[in-house]
């Protein structure tokens, strides 16, 4: 039975003398005394120099090894702090008296981050005990403290001993790790061929797996022995059948166990191993699948490595065996078979192969010779994704990459190596280089923000091949700089150039490389200042995603040095390497003489050859494109080339993680699945599903969105990048309506709703905005009857008006009567009304940021923007800003507390005049130029940041909040044109007028309950219309009922906060989307949730709450979402959909998180893979 330990008493500071106990309890791996996380986080902490550590057991055990995770990892580079002890003893215990299992203490090194999981293992004699004493001796720590070097040194009496995790292994299981060895004498006694095959597929694995048993590390030999076991055992009992010269092999797979429909099915192939029993090249891109050797079978192959594939395919009925043959090297028939869904986590393809372009989300770029073929491979990392490695079967000017070569960098257990799987920007800076002078290509790799390399080394037989052994932390390295890496000084050993800012100011430093250190990871030396000087970086505005430097080592001149290029946001800069000694930085230019500019998000920069003409051409963040270089590397082209050098099958996306939400429905009503997103300007993108693969169809257009309409400059956010929808028979005639929650329906507080009419034609949005309400508005008594106050703490995006048809730039008058909260202005001014035509012509991204960080005044800001607005400046001045005019008072109004006033603004082709009180303060003879279609009254916020809903990240675009509240009370809004009142807000008899505002949660995708208590209901999270708490923002989950009118739209009905079966609120994170679904089938919906995948409450990337009956939610820790969660790449927005594609008896899970779509099904997720043996292996006929 598998046991348990458990620590009873946990004492976080324990004197040395005494023993704190461990008892077992039984329901844990027998391997594992103290749990705790073994890669971080102690379980164990005491205090002293002589640590006595207790453990009993129910029944006495022979152990024959223990296993003691030491240390507190995050003092890994603080040996002062750092916890781990120099040495330990185990003292034996049966019915209380000793017991001695080893002769000498054993000795600790120092822990570092070079190992990820540092461990020491003590081998013991195998004598029966029913307990242990585990006896720390001295510490490492020496009592100081590295970053106070001037406090007293701490005792020894008063360090502290930290243990992460124990692990130990009995006899019986040593035995049976003895007895799985015996898997190296089955590969020997082998037929022949087959040993042979074996061998040379497998043998330096073996010869590891061999060391591990020899050594008795029981712990690493498990591994190996289970990845080994999958790839080899399913050959042993193969019969041989072949003859010379044939055209291709046969395997036949007899399936070990029943097979259940829709189950996914693998099956791993080494083809060194199978082409040594053929003795004839095989197709790596070919494959033929046949169910009971006549009924071809859809498969797809995943590459693994370039003599390594995974063959995938999903079981049938009544499948007895399987037939699969690959084809003679040359011998082809067909083009390569398409990827086709088979939901193993595997992305929705579509059903089209063509020549595009790399994915524009790789934000490394490199080249080297990753085949041994002296081509430039490409070698990229990519947004929270690994490393990825493309085989160039062209040339070094014109690559030619294809997806069937298209490789991951892998562990020995055949998993991705990426720098940290479950991080929302950690990105892989992937830096290749061959480390060690073996002539392999090796991998460093770090996350964008500069933490400390991780290393991969090439541990394959033979140059040209790609096998990696587990990531090590290069621990001589320090964090905060970003790092690239070259044989600088030509002794074969790679070194390290590094750059790193600091306030803006640039330090470059070189490390000489050491080689590796014993355990297999690169040393290097103390840094060496570099002076390059490089101007400070001017890049100050858009925070750190944008600040953060780049490096780049490449032999740009053909001298046989590597030179340096260096980014220092915006600028990048060039210093020559001249025999190892590196001249003074240039700066890059583009043609025109103008310093080059590197503008984007997240730069990065790498030089590759994209065009033939033996240049270096210049990549910045992405493979999509690069800048080609003219006379010199100095001096680059100021327009980018895109190229599309790779052959692929197209997936339905492949861009950014999850930042839009997608659905699956039969939105024709054909029979057929459609999967539905809305993407950027408002089209309904469609594909769909038949056959296992997706298929293309003619976008949609919904009502275009409008810069101008919803008072926002940044396109990317208001036209559909963030758009989540909801498809949903909501008027019950049978077709599928749709329901937005875009950016700026979350600033607008409304849903928009969109009337399916059939014939791929939508009616016009209406806004919809169920309860609960945003209470937006605060009221208060005037002369005249009821105001409204407008100040800093408003939501002011609500307190605005759709202006298309109200106001006329030839003839028109705006009169607002307000009162002043106090007697001073505010210390920016205040804005009476704003109404901005955002030019895009005038503005790109970046002047726009330029404008937003250089303005420091409101007058500034006005004469930049040119809105059409109407101010009081800090001075008491009155001015209207016309477009490119304005009309200035001359001078200065003292606004009373209190004090009512009415202020007027009128033109018409003589001019514009401001009026006061009734009394002419201004006048030009210019007019309005345009007006956006919103009005924003009392203030600036259509554009101006308002602190109080913003990202806190995005106030360093806007260091200055330009939102400017009029600070009163405002009962009176009446606008005339063409002699007529367009619109006339008298608070007192038409304050309905303000439109009741929804407090829809930002970024969430609502669900609908098809029963909630007898009636349709919206499923979404409603906040207070903030974003400043990311990310523990939380919002609340609501059901809102409806009901349904063909042709009408729905009708909600008062919301019913959803609650946990402890009656505490629903809350969760607002960028979530809601899936309703019956997952324990039994007659009431449960909810699904997705959304970050953050460590804290309310942030757990996909979750399961089941409904009690009584509609009443439990967080349910199920095993298939458990384990969904360690399979996904997790973007920070994670999105959902439950759909039957795969035709497995139960709905699949489809992810969206970076990179792509991807598909589970429920079979997979439970972990019952089919297995299968080789019967055979035969000539192809």
């Amino acid at each position: 039975m598998k046991t348990q330990f458990f620590l009873l008493a946990f004492l976080p500071f324990i004197l040395f003398a005494v023993q704190p106990t461990i008892t077992q309890t039984g329901d844990k791996p027998v391997n594992l005394l103290l749990d705790g996380d073994h890669t971080d986080q102690n379980a164990w902490s005491a205090t002293g120099q002589n640590c006595k550590l207790h453990i009993a057991f129910k029944q006495p055990v022979k152990l024959a090894n223990i296993i003691l995770f030491t240390g507190q990892r995050r003092f890994a580079k603080m040996p002062s702090t750092e916890g781990s002890p120099k040495s330990f003893s185990v003292i034996g215990q049966r019915n209380q008296q000793p017991v001695k299992l080893h002769e000498t203490p054993f000795a600790v090194p120092r822990d570092t981050p070079e190992e990820e999981e540092f461990s020491v293992a003590a081998n013991l004699e195998p004598l029966e005990v029913d307990a242990i004493i585990i006896q720390f001796h001295e510490l490492h720590d020496q009592g100081f403290r590295i970053n106070s070097p001037n406090k007293a040194i701490v005792p020894p009496e008063k360090r502290v001993l930290y243990i992460r995790e124990i692990q130990f292994t009995t006899l019986q299981q040593a035995q049976q790790y003895e007895a799985q060895g015996k898997l190296i004498d089955d590969c020997q006694q082998a037929p022949q061929n087959l040993a042979r095959a074996i061998q040379t597929a497998w043998g330096h694995r073996l010869k590891i797996l061999d060391n591990l048993l020899a050594n008795k590390d029981y712990r690493n030999f498990e591994k190996h022995f289970n990845f080994l076991s999958e790839m080899i055992q399913p050959y042993l009992g193969a019969e041989i059948q072949l003859a010379p010269n044939g055209k291709g092999i046969s395997l036949k797979l007899k399936p070990i166990g029943q097979l259940a429909k829709g189950q996914p099915a693998s099956f791993p192939i080494h083809f060194k191993l199978l082409e040594s029993i053929a003795q004839q090249k095989l197709s790596r891109t070919h494959a033929q699948l046949l169910q009971n050797g006549t009924t071809n079978i859809n498969l797809s192959i995943t590459p693994i490595t370039p003599d390594r594939v995974t063959i995938h395919w999903i079981v049938g009925d009544e499948a007895d065996f399987y037939e699969l043959i690959f084809y003679s090297a040359g011998q082809e028939i067909q083009e390569p078979a398409l990827r086709r869904l088979v939901g193993n986590g595997d992305p929705l393809m579509q059903a089209t192969i063509q020549s595009r372009h790399l994915p524009s989300n790789f934000w490394s770029v490199r080249f080297g010779d990753a085949f041994g073929d002296q081509v430039p491979a490409l070698i990229a990392g990519r947004w929270t994704d690994f490393a990825h490695i493309y085989r160039n079967r062209g040339s070094l000017g014109k690559p030619d990459f294809n997806e069937f070569e298209h490789y991951l960098a892998r562990d020995p257990f055949d998993m991705p190596i990426g720098t940290d799987k479950h991080h929302g920007l950690a990105f892989s800076v992937v830096e290749p280089t061959d480390a060690d002078g073996d002539g392999k290509l090796d991998l460093f790799l770090a996350r964008f923000y500069n933490t400390t390399p991780i290393f991969a080394r090439n541990i394959a037989p033979n140059p040209g091949e790609l096998e990696f052994d587990s990531p090590r932390v290069c621990s001589t390295l320090p964090r905060g700089y970003r790092y690239a890496f070259a044989d600088l000084d030509k002794d074969g050993i790679a070194d390290a150039i590094a750059v790193r800012l600091l306030k803006g100011k640039v330090e470059v430093a070189q490390f000489k490389g050491l080689g590796l250190s014993p355990k297999g990871t690169p040393q290097f030396d103390k840094p060496v200042p570099l002076q390059l000087d490089i101007p400070d970086s001017t890049e100050t505005s858009r925070g750190s995603s944008a600040c953060t430097p780049s490096i780049s080592l490449d032999d740009l001149d053909n001298d046989g040095d590597y030179d340096l290029t260096i980014s220092v946001p915006p600028s990048v800069y060039i210093a020559k390497n001249n025999n190892g000694s590196f001249q003074q930085a240039v700066q890059i230019k583009t043609t025109d003489g103008t310093p080059f500019q590197n503008e984007f998000y997240y730069p990065n920069i790498g030089w590759g050859h994209i065009d033939g003409d033996g240049k270096p051409d210049l990549f910045l963040r992405t493979a999509h494109f690069a800048y080609p270089s003219t006379t010199s590397p100095e001096i680059v082209s100021p327009k980018r080339t895109v190229w599309q050098p790779l052959k692929k099958q197209l997936e339905v996306t492949d861009n950014y993680a999850g930042l839009a939400n997608f659905q699956i429905a039969d939105f024709d009503n054909d029979g057929n699945q459609e999967l539905i997103q809305l993407q950027s300007y408002m089209y309904l993108a469609l594909f769909k599903f038949k056959d296992g693969l997706f298929h293309r169809l003619e976008n949609i257009r919904l009502e275009p969105p409008s810069c101008q309409r919803f008072g926002c400059p940044d396109n990317t956010e208001y036209h559909g990048a963030y758009a989540q929808i909801k498809l949903f028979d909501f008027d019950g005639d049978g077709k599928l309506d749709i329901l937005t929650n875009t950016e700026h329906n979350w600033r607008f507080g409304y849903f928009s709703y969109y009337r399916n009419k059939g014939n791929n034609q939508f009616e016009q949005e209406v806004q919809l905005a169920p309860k609960p309400f945003v209470q937006h508005l605060e009221t208060t008594k005037s002369p005249n009857g009821t105001a409204i106050t407008i100040d800093q703490d408003s939501p002011l995006d609500f307190i605005s008006f759709e202006t298309k048809d109200i106001l006329d730039p030839n003839d028109g008058q705006i009169t607002i009567r307000f009162a002043a909260l106090d007697d001073s202005i505010p210390e920016l001014g205040r804005t009476f009304f704003s109404s901005n035509f955002w030019d895009k012509k005038r503005f790109n991204h970046i002047s726009l940021y330029e404008s937003y960080r250089s303005a420091k005044t409101l007058d500034q800001f006005l004469q930049t923007q040119q809105p059409f607005a109407l101010v009081q400046l800090p001075d008491g001045t009155i001015k209207c800003q016309l477009g490119n005019q304005a009309v200035q008072s001359q001078q200065p109004f003292q606004l009373k507390k209190d004090t009512w006033h009415e202020i007027t603004l009128k033109w018409n082709n003589n001019g514009t005049t401001i009026e006061l009180d009734s009394n002419t303060i201004a006048t030009t003879p210019h007019k309005p130029t345009g007006f956006a279609e919103r009005f924003h009254l009392g203030s600036m916020a259509w554009l101006a940041m308002q602190y109080a809903r913003e990202y806190p990240a995005r106030r360093k675009t806007h260091p200055t909040d330009f939102s400017t509240p009029i600070n009163a009370k405002v009962d009176k809004l009446q606008i005339i044109a063409k002699n007529s009142t367009t619109l006339n807000l008298d608070f007192d008899q038409q304050f309905e007028t303000l439109k009741n505002r929804s407090a829809l949660s930002y970024r969430c995708a609502p669900g609908v309950f098809k029963n909630f208590k007898g009636s349709k209901a919206l499923v979404a999270h409603f906040d207070d219309h903030r974003r400043t708490q990311m990310p523990g923002m939380t919002a609340t989950l609501y059901a809102v009922p409806f009901t349904t009118t063909i042709g009408k739209p729905p009708q909600f009905q008062p919301p019913v906060m959803l609650r946990h079966a402890d009656g505490t609120p629903f809350h969760a994170h607002s960028r979530t989307v809601v899936v309703p679904y019956d997952w324990n089938n039994d007659g009431f919906e449960d909810i699904l949730l997705s959304t970050e995948n953050y460590p804290n409450p309310y942030h757990r990337g996909i979750e399961l709450f089941i409904n009690n009956k009584n509609w009443q939610f439990i967080r349910t820790e199920d095993q298939e979402i458990l384990r969904l969660n360690e399979l996904i790449t997790a973007h920070h927005d994670v999105k959902l959909e439950i759909a039957s594609l795969t035709g497995s008896p139960q709905p699949d899970l489809i992810v969206w998180t970076d990179p792509g779509i991807k598909c589970f099904s429920r079979p997979f997720l439970k972990l019952d893979p089919p297995k299968f043996s080789v019967k055979s292996i035969a000539n192809h006929k």
